[in-house]
């Protein structure tokens, strides 16, 4: 019961620590200790609700697997929407920037979120959680500018801080696509 209640603990102070730091130190790399409480947050959730382990029974090679895996395509979304000109990143220029980026602010949330949709009862609450998750995320986000949206190929339009594309199709791929790879490697893989 000690080890759950520290696994609370970190979550909770994780995510607060990332607030924090996006609201009142608008520090870019905010998404680094939100990111991580929001995958321990989620995992949590996902344990207590469903009665599962999401990773239950993987083996190291199974798990490293998966983490490159979801983090080679974090790459590639990465490289293409940067070359596409849909986002930026204002304030990350360093090789530092970019392994933070890369390991928490990508591959990290993209596994939180793909356990936020795992967690949902049918298709439409489980993109409802991801949804929630991520007007959160964005509005963190907002402070800061960590990232910055400047297009849509899809539903271009913004309210406020929102970009509806990103906000709701983007979301909804950044839970599916680690959500395909779990499938795949869960499935298939010895």
């Amino acid at each position: 019961m000690k080890s759950k209640n520290l696994w609370i603990f970190a979550g909770i102070f994780l995510l607060l620590l990332g607030i924090y730091l996006s609201v009142i130190q608008h520090e870019p790399h905010f998404y680094t200790p939100f990111s991580l409480g929001l995958f321990i947050i989620s995992m949590l959730i996902y344990n207590k609700t469903t009665g599962k382990i999401a990773f239950k029974n993987w083996n190291i090679s199974k798990i490293a697997l998966f983490f490159s895996a979801v983090l080679v395509v974090s790459i590639l979304i990465d490289r293409m929407g940067l070359f596409l000109g849909y986002w930026i990143y204002p304030y990350y220029n360093s090789i530092l920037d970019e392994v933070l980026k890369y390991l928490f602010e990508w591959t990290i949330p993209l596994v939180a979120y793909m356990i936020i949709f795992m967690t949902g009862k049918n298709i439409l609450s489980k993109l409802f959680f991801v949804l929630c998750a991520g007007i959160i995320t964005e509005y963190v986000n907002s402070f800061t500018l960590s990232w910055q949206i400047l297009k849509m190929p899809i539903l271009d339009y913004t309210i406020g801080v929102f970009n509806m594309g990103f906000l709701t199709i983007g979301y909804w791929l950044i839970a599916l696509i680690p959500y395909t790879i779990y499938q795949f490697v869960d499935r298939r893989v010895k």
